[in-house]
């Protein structure tokens, strides 16, 4: 709710939830306390929402409970009395008709398995994942196949987890679901915060944008080490290979069932751009990899735990996604690929693909941006 909505309430003396049509002070569920889920609460409950924050960790559990933060995930951020932490996933869910899912997608499969009954039927269950699974199969997907009468919602987009939970007015996200009027609730939580949220019902085009994005990040950090390393820091080697990221991530998007306005927005064009920075974590392991061969002796070590395991399951589903269009020219994501799984050396992938550029390129209409 806006600050002077909620500066009303209190001068009239009458409850929130009769100003303006907002449900203040709703229940939600937050299932996970790493540094996203995290940030997510400590955003929602400023505003006014009751969060459950769930972790079974226990440590986590205790310093969130004795110190009201969360120092482990998300250091220097208070979390509000409003924020109750629990270990019990039947608790966080109670009373709660929305949850937010914030654990890597790699393991949804096996939390929903574990935990049907207590997520239970209806429940709008709002993805924060960023990834896809086997086959390209989405966590919005997997979780209908899976839980009852389940009411999937995705949420992506530029969320820094400190921007978030700080209320850094940067912030710019994406809330679509299959109903429109799931995605407008979910949006409707937020209001209030210093944040911009475009609401749709392409589902599809956000989840894909949320995963792609990892590729592409650890694709910049890649060329980003060669071009130190190898081309003396020219940014226009850097700049063509950002380029190409774009026009090939919404090429894919676009055949993966995505729409234009969710793939050019800050779920799609925009994460990449935030991505292609030191600040995502798999932009640095892209760099940190190819520092180890391109600049031997490096500390730094990319094998940073959910780093490495969310950015390569990221590339392998993507590629094996991008095999179903065979009439699309993917050169970035599989230089990845080639790098990161097949394990080619970095200098010889960077450099074929920045000569595959070389010379004169005619515009066709049935070109790579042609989907636009």
């Amino acid at each position: 709710m806006p600050k002077y909505l909620q500066w009303m309430a209190h001068l009239l003396q009458v409850s929130t939830d009769t100003l303006g049509g907002y449900a203040m002070g709703e229940k939600v569920a937050i299932l996970s306390a790493g540094k996203f889920g995290t940030a997510l609460a400590a955003a929602l409950s400023r505003v006014g929402n009751d969060v459950m924050l769930h972790t079974p960790e226990a440590m986590v559990l205790q310093t969130i409970r004795q110190t009201q933060r969360n120092t482990m995930y998300l250091k220097g951020i208070p979390l509000g009395n409003k924020i109750v932490a629990t270990s019990d996933l039947s608790e966080a869910l109670a009373g709660a008709d929305v949850a937010f899912l914030a654990i890597p997608a790699q393991h949804t499969d096996q939390f929903f398995t574990q935990n049907r009954k207590a997520i239970g039927p209806n429940k709008i269950l709002v993805s924060t994942c960023k990834g896809l699974l086997e086959q390209g199969l989405s966590v919005s997907q997997l979780a209908e196949s899976l839980l009852e009468n389940v009411r999937p919602c995705v949420l992506s987009g530029i969320t820094f987890a400190t921007d978030v939970a700080q209320d850094v007015p940067i912030s710019s996200m994406s809330v679509a679901a299959k109903d429109i009027s799931v995605a407008r609730r979910v949006a409707s939580l937020f209001d209030g915060l210093k944040l911009t949220t475009y609401v749709s019902s392409d589902f599809r085009g956000v989840e894909f944008g949320g995963a792609a994005k990892n590729v592409y990040a650890i694709a910049m950090g890649i060329v980003d080490s060669f071009v130190k390393h190898r081309l003396k820091g020219a940014l226009g080697a850097r700049c063509s290979i950002l380029t190409e990221s774009i026009t090939e991530f919404v090429s894919l998007g676009r055949a993966y069932g995505g729409k234009l306005h969710s793939l050019l927005g800050p779920a799609g064009i925009g994460d990449i751009i935030a991505c292609a920075t030191h600040r995502s974590r798999n932009y640095k392991f892209g760099h940190s990899f190819a520092d180890l061969e391109l600049a031997p002796g490096t500390d730094e070590d990319p094998a940073g735990g959910a780093t490495v395991e969310e950015g390569y399951i990221a590339c392998q589903a993507v590629y094996r996604l991008s095999r179903n269009y065979h009439e699309l020219e993917t050169p970035v994501l599989e230089m990845v690929h080639s790098i990161i799984v097949d394990r080619r050396p970095v200098a010889d992938e960077v450099t074929r693909l920045l000569e595959s550029k070389y010379g004169m390129h005619e515009c066709q209409e049935n070109g790579p941006l042609s989907a636009w």
